[in-house]
């Protein structure tokens, strides 16, 4: 493993730790009375998927401070991270997110136990000018740009892109990366 001693996996925060959708998608069901869900949302742009009279206010809801009180982990998030850490990778979060939430995304993230470094954390909106091997995101944007290894998690609004690089979930996404240690990558 001395090889990966000074390997970088980037991995992004919403709705690939931190299960952001399901809360969003509440508040603004409840708000406008939808029965909106992930499932719904195929593309990127989740506005062109509210009603007309929220449209674009459904990205006002991610300025909310309180938005993460009731955030819960991504299924296997946690192990997964723990896991690059264990395979001797350094584990950065990169993320974007609105100033009035940036404080509590970080918070969040030292609740459940992800950050061990305030260094380790970097909110960034355009991820191209990441450098490094891997990176984990849920944004085909992001994963084209990116300079290494990008995979893209599975969600709906990525299914339709044709993306070489692919996780399932957070176990398959260990898995390959195994793979690639197991090769010399």
């Amino acid at each position: 493993m001395e090889n990966l001693k000074n390997r970088v996996c980037f991995v992004d925060v919403d709705d690939v730790c931190a299960k952001l959708a399901p809360v969003w998608l509440g508040r603004y069901n409840v708000d406008y009375d939808d029965h909106l869900t992930e499932e719904n949302i195929t593309d990127w742009n989740i506005h062109e998927f509210t009603k007309p009279e929220c449209n674009l206010k459904i990205y006002s809801y991610l300025k909310d401070p309180t938005l993460y009180d009731e955030v819960l982990p991504t299924l296997g998030a946690l192990e997964g991270v723990n896991k690059l850490r264990e395979m001797g990778y350094r584990v950065l979060f990169a993320t974007s997110c609105p100033v009035e939430v940036a404080g509590r995304k970080f918070h969040w993230l030292k609740q459940y136990d992800f950050i061990k470094k305030e260094r380790d954390y970097i909110e960034i909106r355009d991820k191209s000018l990441l450098k490094g091997e891997y990176m984990i995101d849920d944004n085909y944007d992001n994963v084209q740009g990116f300079s290494g290894y990008g995979y893209l998690m599975k969600a709906p609004w990525n299914i339709k892109y044709k993306w070489h690089h692919r996780a399932e979930n957070w176990e398959d996404f260990i898995k390959k990366m195994k793979e690639y240690v197991g090769k010399g990558m």
